[in-house]
């Protein structure tokens, strides 16, 4: 759930958000705010409560520089510091067709 959505604001900039997370998803098989929700009761809550406070889900540890920055690109907090899909699409970890690593 992206920042802006708790104000009722969606958009493709919302998607970059949720593509952030899928990719964080894919990398570790769980819920990209992993054991951070453990004990919650109210997941929902929890995520509203977590991202009001500025957080975001962790980068996973052990994959590429490229990745990294790739999941940083689209976590961005502010809506307008994210990159449109396009823009994406010209990341190094995108454009790279070889990773060795992810």
């Amino acid at each position: 759930m992206a920042p802006e959505t708790q104000n009722n604001k969606f958009g493709k900039k919302s998607d970059i958000w949720s593509l952030g997370c899928l990719v964080i998803e894919m990398l570790t098989g769980q819920n990209p705010w992993g054991t951070r929700l453990d004990g919650e009761t109210n997941v929902h809550l929890a995520l509203q409560r977590r991202i009001a406070l500025n957080e975001r889900p962790e980068i996973p540890s052990g994959v590429s520089v490229e990745c990294q920055n790739f999941i940083e690109r689209c976590l961005k907090h502010n809506i307008n510091d994210r990159p449109h899909a396009t823009e994406l699409l010209n990341d190094p970890w995108i454009k790279n067709k070889e990773h060795s690593t992810i």
